[in-house]
């Protein structure tokens, strides 16, 4: 579990109590619509090479899909071997090949563009704390006993200006939180190579939390395109 975490499929790392997930950007070809992709077969790849990661979310994206009307395939479970490494233009080609005479008409590939860590920073202190009477009641009481015990009294606490208050020194607690953007590219294969690209969104996931909320999320954004 750990280490999908740290993966996030390798899409994600978590630290606090709610993941913001959200869309910063989308892109639809207006030539061809992501209805043509409905019942026909679809390749769902997650650039990984963490097979935990990328079995995971590959499985529960293609069942997000298939509920949406797509007969999508898992990439793992289709093409095991497949790795995400650089290839020359021939060697992409020859992989596409492979893609398309199994009968696929579409892919949709997701994976993480870019990671940064954020800080944020909240000072405290820096004002006046109201102290004890020696009631316990705050300054708005008076004990007629305790401020005025003694004739030394008459120098210090009752004519006081400063009487009833401390100073807190400020403090600065910074604190820091992991923003990705992650991508899910849906691709006609049918279609010629200039336009083949279907659609693409792009998602910012600000502090995850967990997989399965961040998953659940991202899942329901992509599948919401087909419908």
């Amino acid at each position: 579990m750990k280490r999908i975490l740290f993966s996030l499929l390798v899409i994600i790392g978590f630290t606090s109590c709610v993941s913001v997930v959200e869309v910063v950007d989308q892109y639809q070809n207006e030539n061809d619509q992501f209805e043509s992709l409905k019942g026909k077969k679809v390749l769902v790849i997650n650039k990984t090479n963490d097979k935990v990661a990328r079995e995971r979310f590959e499985r529960d994206l293609a069942d997000r899909l298939r509920s949406a009307g797509v007969d999508a395939v898992e990439s793992h479970v289709a093409f095991p071997n497949m790795e995400h490494k650089q290839r020359t233009e021939e060697d992409v080609q020859t992989e596409v090949k492979k893609v398309v005479d199994a009968g696929y008409t579409g892919a949709v590939v997701t994976g993480i563009r870019d990671k940064q860590t954020k800080y944020q920073s909240e000072t405290t202190g820096g004002y006046d704390r109201n102290v004890n009477t020696g009631e316990g009641m705050g300054l708005t009481i008076y004990n007629y006993s305790y401020h005025y015990y003694g004739f030394g009294s008459f120098y210090g606490s009752v004519y006081n200006s400063d009487l009833g208050s401390v100073y807190v020194e400020p403090e600065t607690t910074t604190t820091s939180y992991n923003v990705y953007i992650i991508e899910a590219v849906t691709y006609n294969l049918t279609a010629e190579k200039e336009d083949q690209l279907l659609g693409v969104i792009t998602v910012r996931v600000t502090d995850p939390t967990s997989y399965e909320e961040v998953a659940d999320k991202y899942t329901k954004m992509i599948a919401k395109q087909f419908k």
